[in-house]
């Protein structure tokens, strides 16, 4: 049985006390407000994560990581021009609450990244 990683992700996210949905969207129609073709997106106001459907697994988990760094940033205050350690203080709080409070994404990233790991070494081997 093949573990589908877009249905496998969690629906529901939880960073710093904030309950973030995640929706999928079909390949080609997740745009910016600028047009452009997008992979995922955050509506920190609508506590949305938007994610495209039918990423390879790499793109994937980097297009998650991405989104919740966003998602992070906004709830722990990460600004830009923040001194460095400010920055770093926030963030790994920030990745820490997201880590404790969502143990099934915990899972979703091992799961994915053991698959990329297989899959790198078998094309290793070919």
């Amino acid at each position: 049985m093949t573990y589908n990683f877009e249905n496998k992700l969690p629906t529901k996210i939880k960073v710093g006390g904030e309950l973030y949905s995640v929706e999928w969207f079909e390949v080609g129609t997740l745009m910016s407000k600028a047009g452009d073709a997008l992979m995922g997106q955050v509506e920190p106001d609508q506590h949305k994560i938007q994610l495209e459907k039918g990423q390879s697994l790499q793109a994937l988990m980097d297009t998650v990581r991405h989104e919740l760094t966003h998602v992070a940033n906004h709830v722990y205050g990460v600004k830009d021009r923040m001194k460095e350690e400010d920055i770093t203080d926030r963030s790994t709080k920030a990745w820490n609450d997201v880590w404790i409070n969502n143990p099934k994404l915990v899972v979703w990233f091992s799961k994915i990244a053991t698959e990329i790991r297989k899959l790198s070494r078998s094309n290793a081997n070919s």
